[in-house]
């Protein structure tokens, strides 16, 4: 039956052409062949149902003649789309204030479990510990929710164990291990000002040992400016002294290093291995170990 009322046969237009659009583009990034063929079963009933808008929404515009590309790189097209936009500045700037809200969030979900199970700050095995099965918890977690999304279970590949275990060594069983240890030797002062030059090491790291960037003299005066705001912000005239130590302060230090190479191989492994599953089975194996 046509509608009389124009605005409201556009409406009803644009409406059917965004449901069948993204339809479309959800069905081809779930790859399989029954999603592909029922991709084709809704074009072809729109064409059994209405010849003239199916002409109209899959020949005369854009994105219906995008994604009924034919063969493989129809559905290229499609996944090159999505990967432009997950790589504009806004999105990867949302994204990377999300992940800080959630690793901020970390440290006073911490606090609230030692009161939960009664851990004494001063008990560093207890820690680990607890940071161990954390880890464990979290791996499995990651590999849970990545299977459901992907719709089938995430299992590294056989040259990528290597690279998870490498992964480990450094993100969790060394960092946290040195970090505890650390923690219990100095100040929360000290560790907050060493642990905040985290980000800073990562850029010597990564530029005078692993050859990845090139180290200009705009990112040094951004490390030093940074590290000057990271002893302002944490100088409040108590806990700040010149007596330093290898199982304090020099493990915190070693800490830093260990996340510094952890972020710089996550970046490298990133490109031969999916990082939700060298993340998900890192933090499992790592918490293991702890």
């Amino acid at each position: 039956t046509k509608i009389e009322n124009k605005k409201l046969r556009d409406y009803m237009y644009h409406y059917l052409e965004i449901v069948t659009v993204v339809s479309s583009v959800l069905l081809i990034r779930g790859g399989t062949k029954e999603m592909l063929h029922k991709k084709k079963e809704l074009w072809q009933y729109m064409k059994h149902s209405n010849v003239k808008m199916y002409h109209k929404l899959r020949y005369r515009r854009f994105l219906g003649m995008t994604i009924n590309m034919p063969g493989p790189l129809g559905r290229k097209t499609v996944m090159k789309q999505r990967q432009e936009f997950m790589t504009k500045t806004a999105v990867v700037c949302v994204g990377a204030l999300i992940c800080c809200a959630f690793w901020g969030s970390a440290f006073p979900c911490i606090k609230l479990g030692y009161q939960f199970f009664q851990i004494d700050s001063t008990d560093t095995a207890t820690q680990i510990l607890f940071a161990g099965c954390r880890f464990a918890i979290a791996g499995l977690l990651t590999i849970l929710f990545g299977s459901v999304l992907n719709r089938r279970w995430l299992f590294p590949k056989k040259q990528s164990w290597l690279l998870v275990v490498k992964l480990s060594l450094f993100q969790t069983i060394l960092q946290y291990l040195f970090f505890y240890i650390g923690l219990a030797h100095t100040t929360g002062v000290k560790s907050s000002i060493i642990v905040g030059t985290n980000v800073f090491v990562s850029i010597v790291v990564a530029s005078f040992i692993f050859r990845q960037e090139k180290m200009t003299i705009a990112k040094a005066m951004g490390c030093l400016i940074g590290f000057a705001g990271v002893v302002i912000v944490n100088l409040n005239g108590s806990g700040l002294d010149r007596n330093m130590s290898f199982a304090g302060e020099g493990c915190i230090f070693l800490s830093t290093i260990a996340y510094a190479c952890s972020s710089v191989l996550i970046k490298d492994y990133s490109k031969k291995e999916n990082p939700v599953i060298l993340s998900g089975y890192q933090f499992f194996f790592g918490g293991l170990v702890m």
